[in-house]
């Protein structure tokens, strides 16, 4: 399949948790890593569309472009998402339920522990997540 913005949104579309649903769109993605910067801008209008399930399965993707872009030395997803990923992970939060919360603060933890994102984007990750934990009272 081509690249356009049909064609990402309908991989965006189709994307469940499964991994071989994330894998496979991540592969995808990454082979078409010259438009990242679309690509991540097509995600964040995804993720701001959709059902706290699916912003979970939008999440996933990420983590898994991000981490294969690591382990592959191809920093170009790394650099598109790092403007955007600390309000994706929170409106992806917001307001969903516990049990997916607990999810996407695991893929948090990850990205700390592996150093994906560089201090800052990572603080301010972990700033915001704990900013809605407070307003919520917990």
């Amino acid at each position: 399949m081509a690249y356009n913005d049909d064609s990402v949104l309908a991989r965006l579309s189709s994307l469940n948790e499964s991994h071989d649903s994330i894998a496979t769109a991540a592969q995808w993605i990454m082979f078409h890593r010259r438009h990242a910067d679309r690509t991540v801008q097509l995600w964040m209008q995804r993720l701001k569309d959709s059902s706290s399930t699916k912003r979970l399965s939008l999440v996933y993707l990420a983590n898994e472009v991000v981490q294969q872009s690591r382990i592959r030395h191809k920093e170009d997803f790394v650099t598109a998402f790092s403007p955007v990923i600390a309000e994706a992970t929170a409106i992806a939060y917001k307001g969903a339920p516990a049990e997916i919360q607990a999810k996407l603060r695991r893929v948090v933890d990850v990205w700390k522990d592996r150093s994906i994102f560089e201090g800052p984007i990572q603080g301010a990750i972990e700033v915001r997540l704990e900013e809605l934990d407070k307003a919520r009272g917990i």
